[in-house]
C-alpha cells in the first residue's frame, strides 16, 4: 500500500478533462468505494446517480458553467427519511455528512484509478428536478424523497496526466 499522506498531497481538483469516456472497470471501483463508505448508524441512505449520456450532460451543463466538460457526473443524494436523526436536537440529521463522506471515498478511488475529480455544490435547479424521485429502496407509493441538497462530482481523465 502506498503512503496515504503522499497520495492525499498529490490529489487536486481537476478543472480540465479529456473527452475520453470513463472505463467501466474504473467506474465500478469508484462506485464500490462509495458503497463501502461509512454512514451514521450504517444507514446507507446515500444514492449515487451516474450521469454520462449526452442528454444528461447537456442538462447538467445548462444548469452550471462549472462542469469543466467532464465526461461523467456523479450526483450524490441522500434519502432524508433513512438518515440518522438526532433525538436531542430537532432537525439535525446525518444526510449531508454521509453524502460528503461517500463522495470523498469515490473521489479518492477515482484518483487511484487515474481519474480526476472536482466536487461542486449542486446548482439550485437540480434539487427541484429530483426532489420527487422515489427512493430505490422504497415502493412506488412511498413518500420517501431524496434530500434537496445533493452533491455533485465531475469525473474524467485530466488533461495534465
Amino acid at each position: 500500500m502506498n503512503d496515504f499522506l503522499d497520495f492525499a498531497k498529490a490529489r487536486y481538483s481537476v478543472r480540465a478533462y479529456k473527452p475520453t469516456p470513463i472505463p467501466e472497470a474504473a467506474l465500478a471501483r469508484v462506485l464500490e468505494a462509495g458503497q463501502v463508505a461509512p454512514t451514521a448508524c450504517n444507514a446507507q441512505a446515500v444514492h449515487t446517480y451516474v450521469l454520462q449520456s449526452d442528454t444528461a450532460l447537456v442538462t447538467v451543463r445548462s444548469m452550471t458553467k462549472f462542469t469543466f466538460d467532464a465526461p461523467a457526473v456523479l450526483l450524490v443524494c441522500y434519502d432524508s427519511a433513512r438518515t440518522w436523526h438526532n433525538k436531542l436536537e430537532d432537525g439535525i440529521t446525518s444526510g449531508q455528512q454521509d453524502a460528503a463522506i461517500v463522495a470523498t471515498h469515490m473521489m479518492l478511488e477515482a484518483w487511484d484509478q487515474g481519474l480526476g475529480t472536482c466536487r461542486q455544490t449542486t446548482p439550485p435547479q437540480i434539487p427541484s428536478t429530483i426532489k420527487h424521485a422515489p427512493s430505490q429502496n422504497s415502493s412506488p407509493s412511498s413518500n420517501t424523497f431524496y434530500a434537496l441538497q445533493p452533491r455533485m462530482a465531475f469525473f474524467g481523465t485530466p488533461h495534465l496526466l
